[in-house]
């Protein structure tokens, strides 16, 4: 079951939002410099149907979340990014279970991209114990 572009779009801007790159001043490696397109793409070819239907859900609760819970006439990619952040905050804190987890969810997924690569886990100070690059990062 694969996503459609709509929903890649929503989940590499939720990406952004939790693992900022160098330009604006966060992680040293983004998602969008290693390529997090292609590890969804890995993924959504080797992956049981659950976990893909969970991810899809999340994606689709995030997004529109600032709608139904903060009562804002904008999705979640329509925020400034202080206000994606804070929004991302506010869900982590919620009461409600499910929604708390949410971040959660997302970031497992994003960290399973993205500290897969050597340099990712360089830049958090993790030895490398394996140069290789996964298939999905290897330059095609």
């Amino acid at each position: 079951m694969r996503m459609t572009r709509l929903e890649r779009r929503w989940l590499l801007r939720i990406f952004a939002a939790m693992v900022p790159g160098p330009a604006s001043g966060g992680f040293a490696v983004a998602g969008d410099d290693v390529g997090v397109a292609r590890f969804l793409d890995d993924l959504e070819a080797r992956s049981p149907l659950e976990p893909l239907l969970g991810l899809r859900i999340a994606v689709w609760m995030v997004t529109l979340g600032p709608l139904v819970w903060r009562l804002k006439l904008r999705t979640f990619g329509r925020l400034a990014p202080d206000d994606q952040v804070a929004f991302l905050d506010a869900l982590s804190a919620s009461r409600v279970y499910v929604l708390r987890e949410l971040p959660v969810l997302l970031k497992t997924f994003l960290c399973m991209g993205l500290f897969a690569l050597p340099a990712a886990q360089r830049a958090i100070g993790l030895p490398v114990s394996d140069e290789a690059m996964p298939r999905w990062a290897r330059p095609s």
